[in-house]
Order: C-alpha cells, then structure tokens, then sequence
C-alpha cells in the first residue's frame, strides 16, 4: 500500500468542533468586513499570497489558500500567537492540500526558539488531515506559522503554486475532541512521585548535540524540551547505547500505578524505542520486571514512524512498589529522552506480594526480551498505518 496513503488522515467534523480550541477562528470562515482576510490571523509581508475562498475546503467550504504565480517574492508566513501552560502536552491539528508541486507547511514555535516545537506538512492534491502532539516545556507564548510551501520557512521568498489550509488548531491532549483524540486518552494516574528525585545513568550520555553537566538532573526536573529535540541541552541524548539505562531513586518504597517517558524520533536517522522495559527494586539489586511500557501504552495511540514529532509513552496499569525504577530504552543508533514520570498508586498495594517477573541479569533479561517487544512495536505500527488509511 502507498505510504503516503497510509499516513493521510482525512477526517471530516463539524466546522464549530475548531472553535474550542487555543487558536481563533481555525476554519478561516470569519473574514474582515470589506476584505478576504481572516480575523485572528496576521502576515507582515506578503499577505496578497494568501487569502479566503468558500469553494473548497476540509472542514467546510471555508479555507486559507495560497496562490502564487511568480516565485522569489517576498512572503512571511500567516501566523497568531497563543498561550500555553508549561510543561503541558498539547495537540496541534492541520487541514492541509497542496497541487502536487506545493507542501503547504505549519510550525509552532516557543517564543524566543528558533526551531519549532512541532511541524507538519503535506505533498497531496486532496485534503489531508495531520496531527501531531508537543510538550510546551518551560515556555508559556507560542506562534503558528502557516507557510504555503515548506521551503518557504527557510528562504521567506514565494514558489510557485497552489496550496490549502483549513481546520488549523491546537488543544491541551485532555481537551482534544473525542473526533481527534486517540481512542483511550493518557490520563496520569496519580502524582509523579519522581519529581526532582536523583538518578543515575548508564551509560554516560553521549550525543555532543545535546549532552552538558545537567543531564544528572533533567530526566525528573519536570520541564520538557521544546524545540528540535536533540539540539536541546534540557534533552539527554546517546548515540550507540543499547540498551540505556536509567535508575531513579524514589527515596523509599512507593506504591507505583504507571509510568512514562518522553521522547521524540521521525528525522534525521532517529528512530522510535524498539522497547521501554520498566523494572522496580526495593533495594537496588533485586529487581522485578513490570513489562515493556510501548506495549502498555499501545492504546493511547503511536506517532508516526515517518515524520518527526515528540511522544510520552506511558501506562497507568501498574500495581506495584519499590523505591528504585529502572527504565531500560532499547533505541538504536540515538536515544533521546527528556522527562520520565512514577505516578503514584495507592498506599494498600504495599501489603500485596510483590509484582512483576523476578530478574536475576538485567542484560540477560534484555536480550531475551526485546525481540519480542520490538516486533510487537512494528506489527502495532503498521495496524495503526493501516487502520489510518482506511479513515
């Protein structure tokens, strides 16, 4: 099957559904009394190159269209700001068409960053719904821009051609529509117990990019990176470990409901975790395995294996407790992660025999494991391909 099918995402809702989001008028169809020009939205310099037509659009026949007849004409992109609560997981959701030349593109950036938080874009001559998740990390004021080619971002000159944009927004992920959502929502089970607790690491951190004195402290600070994920200093990056390992100390045992961890792959060679093994110890040496966390977050939805975004792996169907949680990341040749999360369970867990499959080798135990977790990943993937295409 085409892959370009497989990730096409056409979903046809409501017009009044974009409204309920963070940005304003996400469907383009309220315009400035005597003029084609959306409310809501700016462009400094170039604005003739875009404007409102009601012949053709995703969610209604209301869109954006840009038209360009010449290229190397001076274009910024169509933007509007909007607020975020920091280290929050937000969903940004685009209605894209290009003419088969054109890849409209769309980019959140953080105030201040240079590179965005989160990007899609599409090659398609039909209507193409894309989505794509980010974490706002320390920052509160974000810009979306609307380019009508992805070039266009880089050079800030026309190229000739066509292209679409309707139904453009962004929600917080507990508040994305039931029509966009993923079919079971992530919902944190309890308070993250690893706040700001001490961890070690093995290996050592090793991709320069993004590798400095704080990686000891940035897996449980609380704040999530934005931007480029591995040029990034609040991300801790390797190049070549397999597995990577990381064993936070909660300080005492702790009833543990679930577990997460943030990361990003899709571009530039990096490829998602094979598997997110999570083992407990109450005393550092004699650990239990909990199971592969990819595999228990398998209902929250994947991200694409294709195109770069960020995504929190994670569970709350854990019934356990230890004081040490050791998450092993199979991800091969980089591995980047920035946050990881213990949530806490309920305080009469801790009278329960201990869960979770003895381990005796924690390599041992990784060799024998991840080939099945890492099949079920791809099998997992291409369903979600598959059932996408269908949509």
């Amino acid at each position: 099957m085409n892959r370009a099918i497989l990730l096409a995402v056409a979903v046809i809702v409501s017009p009044m559904l974009w409204g309920q989001g963070l940005l304003k008028n996400a469907g383009f169809s309220d315009i400035a009394e005597g003029t084609k020009w959306p409310t809501g939205w700016e462009c400094t310099k170039g604005r003739e190159l875009y404007g409102y037509v009601n012949i053709d659009g995703l969610a209604s026949n209301d869109s954006l269209r840009y038209v360009a007849e010449k290229a190397g004409v001076p274009c910024l992109p169509v933007t509007q700001s909007f607020q975020c609560v920091p280290n929050t997981q937000y969903v940004l959701l685009a209605g894209l068409k290009g003419d088969g030349t054109t890849r409209p593109y769309v980019a959140i950036y953080a105030q201040g960053m240079k590179t965005p938080a989160a990007r899609v874009n599409a090659n398609s001559e039909k209507w193409q719904r894309q989505r794509i998740t980010f974490n706002s990390g320390g920052a509160r004021t974000f810009e979306v821009q609307l380019h009508g080619d992805a070039s266009m971002a880089r050079s800030a000159k026309s190229v000739v051609g066509m292209a679409g944009f309707d139904a453009i927004q962004v929600y917080r992920a507990d508040q994305e529509p039931k029509e966009t959502a993923p079919a079971v929502p992530f919902v944190a089970p309890g308070p993250n117990i690893a706040l700001d607790k001490p961890y070690t690491l093995s290996p050592r951190p090793s991709y320069r990019l993004c590798t400095d004195a704080d990686d000891k402290i940035q897996l449980t600070d609380g704040t999530y990176t934005v931007g480029y994920f591995w040029t990034q200093m609040t991300t801790v990056g390797y190049s070549r470990a397999y597995p990577a390992m990381v064993t936070i100390d909660l300080g005492k045992i702790e009833a543990i409901a679930g577990v997460s961890l943030s990361t990003a792959a899709g571009a530039a060679g990096v490829t998602w975790p094979e598997t997110i093994f999570v083992l407990v110890s109450d005393d550092g040496k004699n650990w239990r395995s909990l199971g592969d966390i990819i595999s228990l977050s398998l209902k929250h939805g994947l991200p694409s294996a294709d195109k770069y975004s960020t995504h929190r792996f994670a569970t709350a169907d854990l019934k356990a407790c230890g004081r040490y949680v050791q998450v092993m990341v199979a991800q091969t040749p980089y591995c980047f992660m920035d946050e990881i999360e213990v949530y806490r369970g309920k305080d009469e867990w801790r009278a329960l025999p201990p869960q979770g499959k003895p381990v005796t080798s924690a390599k041992d135990f990784f060799l024998e494991t991840k080939i099945v977790g890492s099949i079920r990943w791809r099998l997992a993937s291409d369903l979600a391909a598959a059932q996408t295409a269908i949509r």
